[in-house]
């Protein structure tokens, strides 16, 4: 494992209900040392955030699987965010739970997502796109997604 000393990472993971019970990004926790781990649905207020205010987010989200339970996750990313400074928060599906994280630019924050779908499929699941523009990074997982992140953001900043 590299030594992270000092370096602040906080991993949004999710459990999807129809893959298998330990999946690799259940792994990813074996190898990265993180200072909080957020699971989907993750928040102190998960049941007093109001539907009404979530149902308005996710639906101009600009992504088919964008739910409840990720926008509750990713709220109190952006609080945790307002708080913190020279974090790394690392959302480890982004096809489905970033969306407005990366909005809030301050205090030496710095968000990352991983997306893993291929880009003839990601339009299905992805009609918005700019809120990708708003990340410091992209993690991919084949070579084929590079060219389509680079329409986002420069190359420097997209990793295989």
């Amino acid at each position: 494992m590299p030594d992270l000393e000092g370096l602040r990472v906080n991993l949004i993971l999710e459990q999807i209900a129809h893959h298998a019970k330990v999946t690799s990004p259940d792994y990813i926790v074996n190898y990265i040392q993180y200072n909080h781990l957020f699971h989907r649905g993750y928040a102190p207020w998960r049941f007093i955030t109001p539907r009404v205010i979530a149902n308005y987010f996710t639906k101009r989200s600009g992504m088919r699987c964008y739910t409840y339970d990720q926008f509750v996750t990713e709220s109190y990313v952006i609080l945790k965010k307002i708080f913190s400074k020279g974090e790394i928060y690392h959302f480890n599906n982004g096809n489905d739970s970033y969306r407005f994280a990366g909005l809030l630019k301050q205090r030496g924050n710095k968000v990352i997502a991983t997306y893993h779908q291929p880009p003839g499929v990601m339009h299905r699941f992805v009609t918005g796109t700019d809120h990708i523009k708003n990340l410091d990074t992209v993690l991919v997982v084949g070579s084929n997604q590079i060219k389509y992140f680079e329409q986002f953001l420069p190359a420097d900043k997209i990793f295989k």
